[in-house]
C-alpha cells in the first residue's frame, strides 16, 4: 500500500502530541530547509535519511552538508528524514505508515527519486532493515532494480567504507540493503553525480543503464550489481582551499543544538594513531586558509542564526594556524568551541592554551589512550608521562570545569602497565589539589576495548577478549577512586564486539544482520536481545576469523579500495607495533619547562556594553514542543539576514519567560536578545516589515512574565486530571486562607471557580476552569503580575514552568469589539491566535452557564 502525503500529514498531525517532546522532530518546516511547494517544480527530488534519530543529528554535520551540496545542484529538491525513536516507531508500525518520509513534505520514500542513507557508525546498519521491512522495499537489488517505483538507494557517511554488509563487496546482490555506496569526501563528485542522475532522469533512461552509466563515470561508487568488488576509490579533494564548510545548514528544533553549528578548519589528521579510522581513511592531513574559515563562521552565523561556533577538527591543535583562528572567530561571534586536543602539542606551544582559555574554553577532552607509554607504542600515540603532566599544569592553573581523558584498553595490558598508570594519575591528583581554581574541577576517564578499525594497521589485530577488558576495567575503577576520578563506558564490551563484527561483515553476514528486524533498532545502544540474536546467526568460522587475528593474506571486504602495495604497507606497521608491544625500554622526553605558563589570562573582549531587547511571538499549536530558544535563534537568524548593521549587532540569545528545560508547549512566546550596540530603530524598521508574517513584536526593554501576557488574557494549560485537580485543590485552599471570596459552579465534566468582583485585585485573575472532558485547565488574568505572586503562594506551577504540559494564550480582551457579556456588559475575548471573536465566550466564562462554549 503506498500511502500519500495527505494520510501521513493526518497521522502525524492527530498522534504526535502523545509522543515524548510532543513529537517535535515530525514538525518539519526547519529554516533553511526548501517548503513543500518546491517538491512540484523540481527536476529531481531527493530524501536524506540519517540511520539515527533527529536528537543526534541535530549534533552533526553531515546532514545537513549533504542537503547543502545537493541544493546546490539547480532543479535538485531536498527533504530530510529520520530514524524514528522506539515509541514512535513502534507506533508507525501499529498504523501501517513508512517510517522513510520526509518530514517537511510528508511524501512517502516512493515519491522521491532517490533516498540518500547517512551512516555513521556500524551499529546503526541494523536500523536499515527495520526500516525497508517496514517501507514496503525489498532487500535485493535485482527487485528494485526492475520496480520502477522504487527509488534509487544511496549511502554514504563516515561509516561508508565499512558498510558492504548493506551493500556486498563478493557480487550477491540479491543480499543487498542499497543500491550503491559512495566513498569519501561528498564535496568531489556528489554535485555532479546528481547533475548526471538528473539528466538521465529526464532522458527516461532505465535503471540498469543508469547503474551501468555511474558506475563508469564515477570510481568512488560501488554499484550492488558488481559480481565481484571493482576497484574502488575513496573521492578525496587534493585541495580545501575552495570548499565551504556547513554554512545555510538547517535549524533544527533541538535545545542543546539551537544557535551552535562547526565549521572545518581542516581534514584528516597528521599523527596516523595506529587505531584511529579518520586519520588513515582521510589521509593525506590538508589545511583550510584562516581566511576562508573566517568567511564561513560568518556566513553561518547569519544563515543559522548562531551564537556558538565549533572548530572542527580531528586534531585541533595541529593546526599551525590554530591561534589566529581563535581569535579571528572570536570577533565574529560570541562563543567558540573547541574539543579534543593532544597533551604533546599545548606543551611545544602554551600559547595554544592561553588562546582557548582567553576564549573562554574551562572544559578540556584529551586522548590518554593507553594506560601505559608501553601501550601508547603499541597504538602508535606518541605521548609521554612527563608531557601530560606540563599540560596538566598549564591546565590547572587556569579556570577550569572538566578535564575528560579518552582510554583505550587493548586486552595486552600487564601488573606493570597498571603500576604505571596508577603512579601517573596519583601525580595528576596531587597536580590538582595544588591547583587554586582547579582543585574541584571533576577528573572523567572514558573508556572502551580497542576496535580492530578498517583501513588501519590495527585491521589485522585480533579484538581483546571480554576476561582482559573486564579486568581492566576493574583496575581502572581502583584507580579512580583512590584519586576521586570517575570512570564511565563509552560503549559496553557486547556493543563492542558487535559493531566490530559490523565493520568486516560482507555478503554473507547481510542475512543475518536482516533478520534482527522484528527484535529491535539501534537507538544509542544495541540491545543484548538484539546482539545476541545476530550472533546465533552467523557463521561461527567467520565469526572466529574476524575475532582473532588476521594476515597479509586474508581478504578484506575493502580491499579494492587500495593498492597491493599500501595493504602491505599497514601489515608492515602491524607487525612493528606488534614486536614493539614485548618491548619495555624507556622511551619519555625530556621536559620542555612549558609549565611556567603567564598566570593572568586576559579573556578575549565581546563587548563593553550590552543592549538588551525584548519580543514576543504567539505560536500556534503547529509548533507545540519547540524549544523557546528556536524562536531566539530563528528571529535572530532573519534580523541578521534582512540587516547588515543587526548582522553586525548581534550577539547572542538573553533570558526568556518560560527558559525551563524545553517546555513541550506552545502560545505566547517572550524572549530577549542581546545585541553589542544600539539597534531600536533598525529593529523597529525591519519587524515593521516582518511582523505581518511571522508576529514578532519588540515588547520594550523589559520583560514582565505574566503580565506581558495580561492587561486581559485567556491561560491555559493542558496536562493529565489528577495535576489539575490538585492545583483546583490547592488554589481553593489558598482562597481560604486569605479569606477571599469565591463560588464553584459545577457541570457535567466541568469546574469553575469564580472570584468575586471585589477579591479580584487581590488574586489577579477573574476565574478558575476546570475542564474534565478535555484535562484543561484555564485562568482569566486581569493583573498578570498579582496573579503570578498569588499562584506561587498556592503553590500552583506557573504554566511556563510546567514541564510536560501544554501552556499557550488562547484569548485576549478585545476593548474595540462590538460584543458584549449579556451578564456584565464587559467587552468578550477574542482568539488569541487569529484575533476573531469567540461570539459565545464570556468575559467571567460561567456569569451566564448557557453562554459558555469552549
Amino acid at each position: 500500500m503506498k500511502w500519500t502525503a495527505t494520510e501521513i500529514a493526518k497521522w502525524i498531525n492527530e498522534t504526535r502530541f502523545r509522543f515524548p517532546g510532543w513529537g517535535a522532530w515530525l514538525i518539519g518546516h526547519e529554516p533553511n530547509t526548501p517548503e513543500p511547494e518546491a517538491y512540484e517544480n523540481a527536476a529531481y527530488r531527493i530524501l536524506i535519511f540519517r540511520l539515527s534519530p533527529y536528537t543526534d543529528v541535530a549534533s552533526s554535520m553531515s546532514h545537513g552538508l549533504l542537503g547543502q551540496l545537493s541544493l546546490s545542484v539547480p532543479g535538485v529538491y531536498v527533504d530530510y528524514g529520520f530514524m524514528p525513536p522506539s515509541q514512535e516507531g513502534e507506533a508507525m508500525i501499529r498504523a501501517g505508515i513508512p517510517p522513510l518520509f520526509g518530514t517537511t513534505s510528508r511524501r512517502p520514500f516512493q515519491d522521491f527519486n532517490m533516498v540518500a542513507f547517512s551512516n555513521a557508525i556500524s551499529q546503526e546498519l541494523v536500523n536499515l532493515p527495520w526500516l525497508l521491512k517496514h517501507s514496503g522495499i525489498p532487500m535485493d537489488f535485482r527487485k528494485r532494480t526492475n520496480d520502477s517505483s522504487m527509488p534509487l538507494l544511496f549511502m554514504g557517511g563516515a561509516n561508508a567504507q565499512s558498510a558492504f554488509a548493506a551493500c556486498p563487496s563478493d557480487g550477491t546482490a540479491h543480499l543487498s540493503f542499497v543500491d550503491a555506496i559512495y566513498f569519501g569526501e561528498a564535496e568531489v563528485s556528489w554535485p555532479g553525480l546528481l547533475d548526471d542522475l538528473k539528466a538521465m532522469k529526464q532522458a527516461g533512461t532505465g535503471k540498469t543503464e543508469i547503474w551501468q552509466e555511474t558506475e563508469r563515470r564515477f570510481s568512488s561508487l560501488h554499484i550492488a550489481h558488481s559480481e565481484a568488488f571493482k576497484k574502488r576509490e575513496n573521492a578525496r579533494l587534493n585541495s580545501l582551499n575552495d570548499i565551504r564548510s556547513l554554512v545555510q545548514g538547517p535549524v533544527w528544533y533541538e535545545e542543546e543544538t539551537l544557535g551552535e553549528s562547526s565549521v572545518l578548519i581542516d581534514a584528516g589528521c597528521p599523527h596516523l594513531c595506529a587505531f584511529c579510522k579518520e586519520a588513515w581513511e582521510r589521509r593525506p592531513y590538508r589545511l583550510r586558509p584562516v581566511d576562508r574559515i573566517v568567511a564561513d563562521i560568518d556566513a553561518a552565523r547569519k544563515f543559522q542564526g548562531l551564537d556558538r561556533v565549533n572548530l572542527f577538527s580531528f586534531s585541533l591543535t595541529s593546526h599551525p594556524e590554530i591561534a589566529r583562528i581563535i581569535t579571528s572567530a572570536q570577533s565574529h561571534i560570541a562563543h567558540v568551541s573547541m574539543k579534543s586536543q593532544r597533551f604533546d602539542q599545548l606543551v611545544k606551544n602554551p600559547d595554544l592554551l592561553l588562546y582557548q582559555q582567553a576564549a573562554g574554553k574551562t572544559s578540556f577532552t584529551f586522548g590518554l589512550e593507553g594506560v601505559s607509554e608501553r601501550i601508547r607504542r603499541f597504538l602508535s600515540k606518541s605521548i609521554f608521562e612527563n608531557q601530560v603532566l606540563e599540560a596538566l599544569a598549564m591546565i590547572f592553573a587556569g579556570p577550569l570545569r572538566q578535564v575528560k581523558f579518552f582510554i583505550i584498553l587493548t586486552g595486552y595490558e600487564t601488573s606493570a602497565d597498571w603500576e604505571e598508570c596508577q603512579s601517573l594519575f596519583q601525580k595528576i591528583s596531587d597536580l590538582r589539589k595544588k591547583s587554586i581554581t582547579g582543585r574541584k574541577a571533576p577528573l572523567v576517564l572514558s573508556v572502551m576495548p580497542l576496535i580492530p578499525m578498517p583501513h588501519t594497521p590495527m585491521q589485522f589485530n585480533p579484538f581483546p577478549e571480554r576476561k582482559h577488558i573486564e579486568q581492566g576495567m576493574h583496575h581502572l575503577k581502583q584507580i579512580a577512586h583512590l584519586q576521586h576520578m570517575t570512570v564511565r563506558e563509552s560503549i559496553s564490551y557486547s556493543e563492542a564486539k558487535i559493531a566490530h563484527l559490523f565493520l568486516f561483515a560482507d555478503g554473507g553476514e547481510t542475512e543475518a544482520i536482516s533478520g534482527c528486524t522484528s527484535i529491535g533498532t539501534y537507538h544509542h545502544h544495541i540491545s543484548e536481545r538484539i546482539i545476541t540474536g545476530i550472533e546465533r546467526k552467523l557463521d561461527q568460522k567467520w565469526k572466529s576469523w574476524v575475532l582473532g587475528e588476521k594476515h597479509l593474506e586474508d581478504r578484506f571486504p575493502w580491499d579494492s579500495l587500495y593498492t597491493a602495495k599500501e595493504k602491505e604497507k599497514l601489515f608492515s606497521i602491524y607487525s612493528r607495533l606488534k614486536s614493539t608491544n614485548t618491548s619495555s625500554m624507556n622511551t619519555s622526553v625530556k621536559s620542555t619547562g612549558a609549565a611556567k605558563v603567564r598566570p593572568k589570562i586576559n579573556r578575549i573582549p565581546v563587548s563593553d556594553t550590552v543592549y538588551t531587547h525584548w519580543f514576543s511571538v504567539d505560536a500556534g499549536p503547529q509548533l507545540a514542543g519547540v524549544p523557546i530558544r528556536f524562536f531566539q535563534v530563528a528571529l535572530a537568524r532573519v534580523l541578521m539576514m534582512a540587516s547588515a548593521d543587526l548582522n553586525q549587532a548581534y550577539l547572542r540569545p538573553g533570558p526568556s519567560i518560560a527558559d525551563v528545560e524545553a517546555i513541550p508547549t506552545y502560545g505566547l512566546r517572550i524572549f530577549s536578545l542581546i545585541f553589542r550596540k544600539p539597534v531600536k530603530e533598525f529593529l523597529e524598521e525591519i519587524l515593521s516589515e516582518i511582523s505581518p508574517k511571522w508576529g514578532w513584536t519588540l515588547t520594550g526593554n523589559t520583560a514582565k512574565p505574566f503580565s506581558a501576557v495580561s492587561g486581559n488574557a485567556i491561560l491555559e494549560i493542558s496536562a493529565g486530571n489528577d495535576w489539575l485537580e490538585k492545583s483546583l485543590r490547592n488554589l481553593t485552599d489558598q482562597l481560604a486562607t486569605k479569606s477571599i471570596g469565591y463560588q464553584i459552579k459545577k457541570r457535567p465534566s466541568i469546574q469553575t471557580l469564580l472570584i468575586e468582583k471585589s477579591y479580584s485585585k487581590k488574586t489577579g485573575f477573574d476565574f478558575a476552569c476546570w475542564d474534565k472532558g478535555n484535562s484543561i485547565f484555564r485562568w482569566a488574568i486581569t493583573d498578570g503580575k498579582c496573579a503570578e505572586g498569588f499562584l506561587r503562594k498556592a503553590r500552583i506551577p506557573l504554566p511556563w514552568e510546567t514541564k510536560g504540559h501544554a501552556f499557550r494564550t488562547i484569548a485576549r480582551m478585545n476593548p474595540h469589539s462590538e460584543i458584549t457579556c449579556p451578564e456584565c456588559h464587559r467587552p468578550v475575548w477574542v482568539n488569541a491566535m487569529d484575533g476573531s471573536d469567540f461570539a459565545e465566550l464570556s468575559c467571567r466564562s460561567l456569569c451566564s452557564e448557557s453562554s459558555t462554549k469552549w
